[in-house]
């Protein structure tokens, strides 16, 4: 027979100012985590770069390697992601 945990509950109490104050500071990390979110849908993995720009994988690192499509790291990802922006520009000015 398992026997189940019981949660434990923790009640404590804050001042409305506290408390006003923690909502606020939430909020603000909130707001970072989308602007976060947002930014990263600026970047494109190589293989969408590959898709976007119809080509294969040895010449977007050719491109890569000669600097006509930068590449950037983003914290904590170890791959390397190249900016939509930048992309849409190079498309623009027909250098792909």
């Amino acid at each position: 027979m398992e026997t189940k945990e019981i949660p434990q509950i923790a009640i404590m109490q804050v001042s409305v100012s506290e408390w006003n104050e923690t909502k606020k500071q939430i909020a603000e990390i909130v707001g970072l985590l989308r602007e976060t979110a947002d930014n990263k849908s600026e970047y494109l993995t190589p293989k969408e770069v590959c898709e976007m720009l119809k080509i294969g994988r040895a010449t977007f690192e050719r491109h890569k390697t000669n600097g006509l499509l930068p590449v950037y790291s983003i914290a904590g990802a170890k791959r390397k992601y190249a900016k939509k922006s930048e992309v849409l520009r190079l498309l623009s000015e027909g250098k792909f």
